[in-house]
């Protein structure tokens, strides 16, 4: 399976079992959040740190997350330009192309492991003093793996989530890998909205102002968690 090949994968599949992957992905990784942070919105360690600023020349990783259709690879792409050197990208979509042959594995046991090797491959840059940008729809449920992946390296987790009709519109616009089922778009739009991470909603703002207003949110550390 490759990255344009994911999506229709992916949407493929029911709600139960789009749910069951996500829950196996975080079943592996059962111990507490380590150094006992506050603990918020459904039980998961995550903070909004408002008076608190991130400097800039630490290591960092920045999950960049939302559903199909938010415009996260445009946004990144922006964000790109105004982070400062050292930098480095990882476009999620591109580990798919690293399984050569599933077997009997299936995209439920797939997923899990790519979106687990992608955090993980960002842990020696960012250990090197490199702030990492991570794009991927990856859920917010994943916070609480990916603190215990990514250890003491401090981490935000930005969730752009335009309007459902938005994220439909767009997906069914894309020259590539096009998805039209509106009900399997809404399933896996569902997953982002489930409270644990304060989303940016903004039908009406391009990738440029986007990426602006992420980038002054980084620095208050109002994506940072904890």
């Amino acid at each position: 399976m490759v990255a344009n090949g994911f999506r229709e994968a992916y949407f493929g599949l029911s709600h139960a079992v789009v749910a069951a992957l996500h829950r196996a992905m975080q079943e592996q990784h059962d111990r507490p959040c380590p150094g006992g942070g506050p603990v918020a919105r459904n039980g998961y360690h995550v903070a909004v740190l408002a008076d608190s600023t991130c400097d800039t020349g630490r290591m960092s990783v920045i999950f960049l997350s939302g559903p199909i259709g938010a415009g996260k690879t445009a946004v990144a792409q922006e964000l790109l330009q105004l982070l400062p050197a050292p930098l480095s990208y990882i476009e999620g979509d591109t580990f798919w192309s690293f399984i050569r042959k599933e077997g009997e594995r299936g995209l439920r046991d797939n997923f899990p492991v790519l979106v687990r090797s992608m955090t993980a491959a960002a842990v020696p840059f960012a250990r090197s003093g490199f702030r990492v940008l991570i794009d991927f729809s990856i859920p917010p449920a994943y916070v609480d793996t990916a603190r215990k992946i990514l250890k003491e390296v401090p981490f935000d987790f930005v969730l752009l989530r335009p309007s459902l009709q938005v994220c439909v519109e767009r997906a069914a616009s894309r020259e590539k890998g096009a998805i039209t089922e509106y009900a399997r778009l809404k399933n896996f739009y569902e997953f982002f909205e489930d409270g644990r991470t304060e989303p940016i909603c903004d039908d009406n703002a391009d990738p440029a102002s986007l990426a602006r207003r992420i980038a002054e949110g980084l620095n208050q550390g109002r994506f940072r968690v904890v």
